[in-house]
């Protein structure tokens, strides 16, 4: 039983990407994208120091690195074949999003692990960025959208949290309810007043954000962040460090301004489900709209 759910739950998440990144393919305009998915000690190291000069915690580095590690262990074949990526330093594509066998890696996944998910784009940039969260009241509402997360964090070794910090992670990632949903300046000022009801606010970190695309849904008019990544700004660039999806690798993206992550973002969410495209997302950096 608990196979069929993650088989059928995995399928879901494959034809969203799916969907997702034609979309990309086809909207996004922007340069030769510059990519890791930190096969190598090399970039693995040059994160870390990036992660260390910004104040994340060394534990918390830790976990991701490993993170990292036990899934291209499992993977890496199948990403080698599939993109010829480089074995050490950066890769780069004249595609607009990296194009992964995602079918063939969620295959791969499903064979080697049975009872549970892997740590996804939500709970990859939570354990980066939480201690720049505060969080100080306890979510009450409807969390159904992150039935998958919760399960992954109780199942998976690598997406272990604190009671505390699990409890941040549901007040901050659980959907937001809106108004106007076809404005998006009016949607972005509604979840800066939702999560200040939620009393969620951003401690200050000069070089270090997290972009958070939330996908409106205006049958229920909530937005819920769909995809989301970490943002810092180094000397030489703009580094966006996201896990890619379910079963899709972890990826640092090199970028040369903020509008060129805003625009991967957006293009990486726009989606269309049946013969109606979706609203246009909404592209946070922390509790400001991206311009």
């Amino acid at each position: 039983m608990k196979k069929n759910l993650l088989i059928v739950i995995c399928s879901v998440v494959l034809v969203l990407s799916s969907i997702i990144t034609i979309f990309a393919y086809s909207n996004i305009k922007n340069n030769k994208l510059v990519y890791s998915n930190m096969v190598d000690k090399k970039i693995q190291n040059n994160v870390k120091e990036v992660l260390e000069e910004n104040k994340v915690s060394k534990q918390d580095i830790d976990t991701f690195i490993k993170a990292i590690n036990n899934y291209n262990k499992h993977q890496v074949k199948i990403l080698q074949n599939n993109i010829n990526i480089s074995k050490s330093g950066y890769s780069s594509t004249d595609e607009k999003q990296v194009p992964y066998n995602l079918e063939k890696l969620q295959d791969n996944w499903i064979k080697k692990y049975t009872d549970y998910m892997d740590v996804n784009c939500r709970i990859t940039a939570f354990r980066l960025f939480k201690d720049f969260i505060n969080s100080n009241k306890k979510f009450t509402g409807d969390s159904i959208d992150l039935n998958i997360d919760l399960d992954t964090i109780t199942n998976n070794k690598d997406a272990k949290f604190s009671p505390k910090d699990v409890e941040k992670f549901i007040n901050f990632f659980s959907a937001i309810p809106t108004k106007d949903t076809d404005d998006i300046s009016k949607n972005a000022e509604q979840i800066k007043s939702e999560w200040k009801k939620r009393k969620i606010s951003f401690r200050d970190n000069k070089n270090m954000s997290i972009i958070s695309g939330f996908i409106r849904y205006p049958e229920t008019k909530n937005v819920f962040i769909g995809h989301t990544g970490i943002c810092i700004k180094t000397s030489n660039d703009i580094l966006f460090i996201e896990k890619y999806g379910v079963t899709a690798p972890y990826q640092v993206t090199k970028f040369k301004s903020k509008k060129d992550v805003k625009n991967y973002m957006f293009n990486r969410l726009k989606m269309s489900e049946g013969g109606g495209e979706l609203l246009d997302p909404i592209i946070m950096e922390n509790d400001k709209l991206m311009k």
